[in-house]
């Protein structure tokens, strides 16, 4: 009876392990096992993605971090850094200390973040798995699909975004959005601006074409944000603002 109740003591642990953070990116919210599909804009030169971490759990962490390669563009190239330290292999050796209930953001030093230069069009599948040093079972991973060229990504069904830019940027009052949508089934757009948080500040569905959208930010406070155009709710592609 005393092993059957460590071993049921043991899988009810076990099952709440890998729910010790949450990831942001782009101001949205991923959790573990999440994918981020990722839209790659410049080929041959490097492309940086951020990604900000959040300790929900009620113990401070140490956190380091393994690379598994589920797939990879041959002749590209790929790092992550954390800690201050980048790494062209498969593991983190300094460990990220993160309070409990604290976020490391992407505009921190010691924040996490991802450099990825494709070789050509294609796609690449990388997991990285985010553990506490001090409790080796408590994981959560996020897998990034990295998708250059005119591959489509996730469910998108071939629909592409072939531009999106804002100006000025840096902005203060006013911002303007420019756009070129390529829709193959009528399907609607949104022109989406979120916080850090995740928090949308403005939606507005949009005509597909080539088209330009002014946005009154004048209430904004000064800080990073991120427009994006959702499909089917999801971001199909995301940049940042900075406002001034």
């Amino acid at each position: 009876m005393k092993k059957i109740f460590t071993l049921a003591f043991l899988m009810i642990s076990l099952l709440g392990f890998g729910q010790s953070l949450k990831f942001i990116y782009n101001g949205t919210e991923y959790t573990h096992h999440d994918t981020i599909n990722v839209a790659v804009e410049n080929l041959t030169t490097n492309n940086y993605y951020y990604l900000d971490i959040v300790n929900t759990s009620s113990e401070d962490l140490f956190i380091l971090v393994k690379k598994e390669i589920i797939s990879f563009l041959e002749g590209s190239t790929n790092n992550f850094c954390i800690a201050e330290q980048c790494y062209d292999g498969l593991q983190s050796v300094e460990p990220l200390f993160i309070f409990s209930g604290d976020t490391v953001t992407h505009d921190n030093d010691a924040a996490f973040h991802i450099t990825y230069k494709p070789n050509s069009q294609g796609v690449s599948v990388i997991k990285y798995l985010f553990y506490d040093q001090n409790n080796i079972a408590d994981e959560s991973n996020i897998i990034f699909k990295f998708v250059s060229g005119t591959s489509s990504i996730g469910n998108n069904n071939g629909k592409m975004v072939t531009s999106l830019k804002a100006y000025p940027n840096p902005a203060t009052n006013k911002v303007t959005f420019e756009y070129n949508i390529n829709q193959n089934n009528g399907e609607q757009a949104k022109l989406v601006v979120k916080n850090l948080m995740g928090i949308t500040l403005y939606a507005q569905t949009i005509p597909q074409g080539e088209n330009k959208v002014a946005v009154d930010i004048s209430n904004y406070t000064a800080g990073v944000y991120f427009y994006s155009i959702e499909m089917s709710g999801k971001p199909y592609i995301t940049k940042k603002l900075l406002v001034k």
